[in-house]
C-alpha cells in the first residue's frame, strides 16, 4: 500500500490486520453506476436526499448521529463474521449470546444477496450490521474524487453521490447500520474519502460511514485524516500481543487517537486482538480482558474484535483459531468473550455520555510512551501498591463527581493497589465486576484488587 515518506506508518506486513485478508473488489469497476445497478427502494433513502446531497460535495455535518454512535448501547463489534454457508439464525444468535452488538462484513459476504441474508439474520438476533459493498469498494479504492479532474480515474461529485445512493439501496432492513468505505487508507485517499463520508451523511444520516485507520505513531496521520475527511468517529487497529512480547508502541497509538478524537469532539474506537497470526501470539482470556480494560481507561467508546470467525488457511498469515474455528467450533476465546463482553457493555455504557479527562499509570517510573505517570489531584491524592491504569471521566459542567475506569497494568498477575481520595470526596462506589454485581460503597483509602487483565469502575462523589 502506498505510504508517503512523510507519513511513517507502521509496517503493514508487521502490524496491519489486512495482509492478504484485505477486501477484494468484485464485479465491474463501475458497476455501482451502470445500467444494471439495483434501483434504490423508495424507503431506503430520505425523500429529500437529492436536495440534501448537493452536486458539489464539500465537508458536511451530519444532522443525525449515526445509530452506532447514538449512545443507546456500547458498540461491541467483530470483523470476519460467519461465512455464507454459516450465515443463519443460529450463528447470529450465537454472536448475540457472546455479547456482540454489531458485525462488519467480510468472510466471503461478497455480494448484495448473501449480505441481505446476513442483514436479516442480524435483525432477528438484535444485532447491527455494517456491510462491505464490493461495487462501492471498487469505487473508493480504484478511483479518486475531490482532486483535480485532469488526473486519471477521477469521479465527479455527482458520480460519488450516485455510487453511494446505489450502494445504500442494496441493503434494506433494520439491521443496516452503516457501510464500510475503506480499511486502512493512506493520506492520498483522504480527499476521496471526504466526498464519500459527506455523501453517506447526506443520504443516510443514521448510517455510519465506516473507515478504519492504519496503526501509526504519527499523530499527523490521524489528525490529517480527521481534519480532511471530517468523519463522525475515528477507528484504528493495532495488535499488541507479539510472539516476542508486548508491542510497547501500542500505548502511544492509543494516546494519539484519543488525543485527536478529543480535539475533534468525536468518539474513538479500537480493534483488539483475538487471534494468533503472523508474528502475533494467541491471546489468553486475561489478555483479551486486558486490552479491553486499557482501551476503556483511555476512553474508547467502541471496541471491535479481530477476528470472530477464523479466516481460512488459503488466506495466508498463519491464522490460528479465533473465537470460532474455521469449521465452526467455539473456542475458549468465545467463552472468554461471553464472560467479558457483558462487563465491557456495563462499564462502556457508563462512559459513553462522559468525556475522558485524563489517563495515567501508578507505580511505574518509566512507562511506555503515551501512558503518563500518575500525578495526584483533588480527586486522587495518593496511589500505592501494584501498577494500575486510571482513566478519569466527567460529564460536561459536572464538578461534583468523577467516574474512573481502573485497569490492571499487567495481564500476567493480580494487582492490589490502594487509592486515597481527596478530603472533599464523600462517597466512593466500587464495581469490581461491572454489570455482574451491584456497586458497593468502600472506604477512603480504598483497597483495589484486580485479577490479571481485570478492570473495574469507581464512582467518586463530592459533597
Amino acid at each position: 500500500m502506498e505510504t508517503p515518506a512523510s507519513d511513517p506508518l507502521l509496517s503493514h506486513a508487521q502490524l496491519s490486520r489486512r495482509g492478504v485478508i484485505t477486501l477484494a473488489g468484485a464485479g465491474v469497476a463501475l458497476g455501482a453506476l451502470g445500467d444494471d445497478a439495483v434501483a434504490v427502494p423508495a424507503d431506503a433513502v430520505p425523500a429529500d436526499a437529492a436536495q440534501a446531497a448537493p452536486s458539489s460535495l464539500g465537508a458536511s455535518e451530519a444532522a443525525v448521529v449515526p445509530r452506532l454512535l447514538n449512545g443507546a448501547r456500547y458498540p461491541i463489534g467483530m470483523w470476519w463474521p460467519p461465512h455464507p454457508f454459516a450465515t443463519n439464525d443460529e450463528r447470529y444468535a450465537e454472536m448475540a449470546e457472546a455479547g456482540f452488538t454489531f458485525a462488519i462484513g467480510g468472510n466471503y459476504l461478497n455480494d448484495q444477496w448473501i449480505t441481505r441474508w446476513a442483514l436479516a439474520a442480524a435483525e432477528r438476533a438484535g444485532l447491527d450490521f455494517v456491510p462491505v459493498d464490493p461495487d462501492l469498494g471498487t469505487l473508493t479504492h480504484s478511483f479518486d474524487a475531490g482532486v483535480p479532474d485532469d488526473r486519471p480515474f477521477v469521479l465527479s461529485d455527482e458520480e460519488v453521490v450516485e455510487g453511494v445512493r446505489q450502494a445504500l439501496g442494496r441493503y434494506p432492513g433494520q439491521a443496516f447500520a452503516g457501510i464500510n468505505l475503506y480499511d486502512e487508507p493512506s493520506p492520498p485517499k483522504f480527499a476521496t474519502l471526504a466526498k464519500y463520508v459527506a455523501a453517506v451523511q447526506a443520504l443516510a444520516p443514521e448510517a455510519l460511514p465506516y473507515i478504519n485507520l492504519f496503526p501509526s505513531n504519527d499523530i499527523a496521520y490521524v489528525r490529517g485524516f480527521v481534519e480532511t475527511v471530517r468523519p463522525p468517529f475515528v477507528s484504528f487497529d493495532r495488535y499488541p500481543l507479539l510472539l516476542g512480547g508486548d508491542d510497547q508502541g501500542w500505548w502511544d497509538n492509543l494516546q494519539i487517537v484519543r488525543t485527536v478524537g478529543l480535539e475533534a469532539g468525536i468518539p474513538y474506537w479500537v480493534f483488539i486482538q483475538s487471534i494468533k497470526y503472523a508474528n502475533h501470539r494467541m491471546p489468553t482470556a486475561a489478555e483479551l480482558s486486558w486490552q479491553i480494560g486499557i482501551a476503556l481507561a483511555y476512553g474508547y467508546k467502541g471496541i471491535q474484535y479481530f477476528t470472530y470467525w477464523t479466516p481460512d488457511p488459503a488466506r495466508g498469515e498463519a491464522f490460528e483459531p479465533a473465537l470460532i474455528t474455521v469449521d465452526g467450533r467455539r473456542t475458549d476465546l468465545w467463552h472468554a468473550a461471553k464472560k467479558i463482553n457483558p462487563m465491557l457493555q456495563a462499564a462502556g455504557t457508563r462512559i459513553l455520555p462522559l468525556t475522558s479527562q485524563a489517563v495515567s499509570v501508578t507505580g511505574v517510573d518509566a512507562p511506555p510512551a503515551g501512558l503518563p505517570v500518575f500525578e495526584a489531584d483533588e480527586w486522587i491524592v495518593d496511589a500505592t501498591g501494584a501498577p494500575v491504569v486510571i482513566g478519569a471521566f466527567a460529564a460536561a459542567g459536572d464538578a461534583s463527581s468523577r467516574t474512573l475506569i481502573i485497569a490492571n497494568y499487567s495481564h500476567a498477575g493480580e494487582a492490589r493497589a490502594t487509592l486515597t481520595f481527596g478530603q472533599d470526596v464523600t462517597r466512593v462506589e466500587f464495581e469490581e465486576s461491572p454489570g455482574q454485581r451491584p456497586p458497593r460503597v468502600v472506604g477512603n483509602p480504598a483497597d483495589i484488587r484486580l485479577p490479571a487483565g481485570g478492570f473495574a469502575v469507581v464512582t467518586l462523589t463530592k459533597a
